[in-house]
């Protein structure tokens, strides 16, 4: 009898849930997940159950109601019944992952057009800075091998390049267009 009591105790703290990704499919069997459980700890567990080798971000939702808090606090306010399967829908959220870059080619939204544009093909170190003339047309990049150019967008084609003299002069930190571009602005260290 007192067997029985322990169990139910046990029990009695935590939720049956059920892990489903946004389509609906279920992420193994349902489980007694603690009450005290939050999202930090539900992502936790779906990273090990997807057996992801890099920890992944994830939101949960219940209802249609992202669950922020712990799972308790959200059955008390949202005044969810336990006697059901709790459905926790989870969803990824995005990664951002910052690398260096020595040559790039990239797609530029500029205005109400895409502009393909490669800036590191006249430059011999990695671009640091780069700035939109006023009116669109233009686009200034800066390098860390002391030069700016200037380049055409619609042609898609340098017009000009301008290069710093002076060893202290070796770090391209900032390039700006003044409101009238009849300036550029670059800002060495």
């Amino acid at each position: 009898m007192e067997l029985e009591g322990e169990v139910q105790g046990e029990f009695s703290n935590n939720v049956m849930c059920l892990l489903t990704d946004p389509e609906g499919s279920p992420l193994g069997a349902p489980m007694f997940l603690p009450q005290n459980d939050g999202p930090i700890e539900l992502q936790q567990m779906v990273n090990k159950l997807l057996k992801n080798e890099e920890r992944l971000p994830y939101a949960f939702y219940v209802s249609d109601k992202e669950l922020v808090v712990q799972l308790g606090s959200y059955l008390q306010q949202h005044k969810v019944s336990v006697e059901k399967v709790l459905t926790i829908v989870y969803q990824p959220q995005a990664v951002f992952r910052i690398r260096p870059v020595n040559r790039c080619s990239s797609t530029i939204a500029a205005l109400s057009y895409s502009v393909s544009l490669t800036i590191a093909t006249g430059h011999t170190e990695a671009v640091l800075s780069v700035a939109f003339s006023p009116d669109g047309k233009q686009l200034a990049s800066g390098s860390g091998d002391t030069t700016v150019r200037l380049w055409d967008l619609n042609t898609q084609t340098p017009l000009f390049t301008c290069t710093a003299r002076g060893a202290e002069l070796d770090r391209n930190k900032s390039t700006g267009y003044s409101p009238k571009e009849e300036k550029i602005s670059i800002k060495m260290d």
